[in-house]
């Protein structure tokens, strides 16, 4: 296979799309335009370029299908993201919701971000538990978490959905939409198109939010059992409210995908109502 590298110069200018190839298209800009570059779709609302099992016949595959999506028909399983900030509880309402589907005798895994392969969990110990890992600009760790996420995709998630495997995941892409994009003051574009990259079409059929105050979640890390406080652990509060409302933006701007959950209720209310949720919203 014969791979062209091109650059293109960012001019003002308005983009335009030139046919390169069935199912190609190269962004150039011209003036009075904004020189974006395809593909221009957001990654929590994929087109269909980026569903190719959407397509009506192999011609049209392009070469981004054909060398990033790791789906290239539709899965059968189902995946369910939770997010939240530090302290919001979200590994125990994952283990009572696996609870939940094996008791139906249904088919469940459960993984984490980042981590959940040998190369993310390296990865995972790099961001979280390094001993400078403060130093860790936030385009590095943006880049730390996708190169975990696109790992977790291609090796786990994706061959489980594919078996009709239902996937409980401790974080996916809305993370780093929040936490680098919203709270590290990191714009939402280059943000998107990572993230978009390190998942291809592999996105939550649904998003659990618990939502908790930032000084309830604060409370909550300090009385974890830790003698090595990860590096998220040390943020402030000021840090921890802008996670909480980037969750809570995401969550009203798509509500066909997000549930938030009151994360101040006791823990049986919260599995309850996720449970609630799971039964009205998945088949």
């Amino acid at each position: 296979m014969m791979v062209v590298s091109c650059t293109l110069a960012p001019l003002p200018g308005r983009s335009t799309e030139i046919p390169d190839g069935p199912g190609i298209r190269i962004a150039r800009s011209k003036p009075g335009g904004s020189g974006k570059v395809w593909p221009p779709a957001s990654p929590t609302r994929p087109s269909a370029a980026t569903r190719p099992w959407k397509r009506s016949s192999p011609s049209q595959t392009n070469i981004f299908t054909v060398l990033f999506m790791p789906l290239t028909k539709k899965p059968t399983g189902t995946l369910i993201s939770f997010e939240g900030s530090e302290g919001s509880g979200k590994s125990t309402q994952i283990a009572h919701l696996a609870a939940r589907f094996q008791k139906l005798k249904r088919k469940v895994i459960t993984t984490r971000e980042p981590g959940g392969t040998e190369i993310g969990e390296q990865i995972r110990n790099i961001i979280v538990h390094n001993s400078r890992g403060d130093e860790i600009c936030a385009q590095t760790e943006l880049l730390l978490f996708a190169a975990a996420r696109a790992q977790l995709v291609r090796e786990v998630i994706a061959p489980a959905l594919m078996r009709g495997i239902i996937v409980l995941s401790d974080r996916f892409l809305d993370s780093s939409t929040v936490y680098q994009g919203i709270a590290r003051n990191l714009p939402t574009g280059p943000v998107n198109e990572i993230n978009r990259f390190a998942v291809g079409n592999v996105l939550p059929d649904l998003t659990v939010v618990i939502d908790v105050p930032e000084r309830v979640g604060l409370a909550r890390l300090k009385l974890r059992a830790s003698d090595l406080p990860d590096r998220m652990e040390r943020k402030n509060v000021d840090f921890y409210k802008k996670v909480r409302k980037g969750y809570l933006v995401l969550a009203k701007g798509m509500p066909e995908r997000f549930i938030v959950v009151d994360g101040t209720k006791t823990e049986e209310a919260i599995e309850k109502k996720i449970w609630s949720e799971v039964r009205a919203r998945l088949p």
